[in-house]
């Protein structure tokens, strides 16, 4: 028996983004983070998925935090808050043990999407002869949780 679908995940989120509404934080909703990284059974090629974190910096780019849910392979599913100021991506993982090559690749597309809101803000606060102020990328973000940044190999499932 299967009860906890993304249905049930994303109207829990729905309800979380009206209440955190006006805030900093913004949510993703599973269909948005599967994007990056799988449709179905089929993973994305990390142009897909750089298009897919793209779309969701349009979105989220003015947010300082991003909270999302990943469902790793149909099997398992973790959560991940990135606070993007601070370049610092927490993972909340009950069984660390499962699934461990599939969640380096979820970490990597994670900050590929705080890259593309990195990237968004720089776009947005730049003005023609002037260069706005850059929080940094999240190529080289602090991990807690289960990862460390040697574990994520950005180019995997290309």
């Amino acid at each position: 028996m299967t009860w906890m679908t993304s249905d049930v995940i994303n109207a829990a989120l729905v309800e979380l983004r009206v209440a955190t509404r006006g805030s900093k934080s913004y949510l993703l909703l599973s269909s948005e983070t599967a994007a990056m990284l799988r449709i179905g059974r089929r993973a994305v090629t990390l142009v897909e998925a750089q298009k897919a974190a793209d779309e969701v910096a349009c979105e989220a780019g003015d947010y300082d935090m991003v909270g999302l849910v990943i469902n790793l392979l149909k099997q398992h599913w973790v959560s991940a808050f990135a606070d993007i100021n601070n370049r610092c991506i927490t993972v909340f993982d009950s069984l660390a043990s499962i699934q461990a090559e599939e969640k380096a690749v979820a970490v990597g597309r994670v900050m590929m999407l705080c890259d593309a809101v990195v990237a968004r803000r720089q776009q947005s606060l730049s003005s023609p002869g002037q260069q706005g102020n850059s929080p940094g990328a999240l190529s080289s973000a602090t991990l807690r949780g289960s990862w460390t940044p040697a574990a994520v190999p950005l180019n995997a499932l290309a």
